[in-house]
């Protein structure tokens, strides 16, 4: 079970890594938790197998709000995203506000993953 062991990082929420996915994980939980945008920049290990229109940033912009994602419940914060099926190097994951400087949480995760295929 995620929740009985540490996480690969620790930010704001904890990030953890589990066949091919990030989970987050937080509790106890509040809406504000749950607000603003969550981050998600993956580097390949070959930068050929980025998307075309991610090319010049060399990473995987893979953002995304907790509401499409995530779901609460019993006062926790649970978020599952799936890596792409390419070799990956390392990613950076945190959470910041339109509007708002800085962020309140970040961690750069060595994830140094071998591709595997999609099912």
């Amino acid at each position: 079970m995620i929740a009985d062991r540490e996480p690969d990082a620790q930010g704001n929420f904890g990030v953890y890594l589990d066949d091919r996915k990030l989970i987050y994980l937080k509790a106890p939980c509040t809406a504000e938790d749950q607000r603003g945008i969550f981050f998600l920049h993956v580097v390949p290990a070959h930068p050929s197998d980025l998307p075309a229109h991610r090319a010049e940033l060399d990473f995987d912009n893979l953002d995304f709000i907790f509401l499409d994602r995530g779901v609460a419940f019993d006062g926790k914060c649970l978020v599952q995203v799936q890596l792409p099926s390419y070799a990956i190097v390392s990613a950076a994951t945190g959470q910041y506000f339109v509007g708002e400087e800085g962020m309140p949480w970040r961690v750069d995760l060595d994830l140094a993953m071998d591709a595997i295929a999609q099912k």
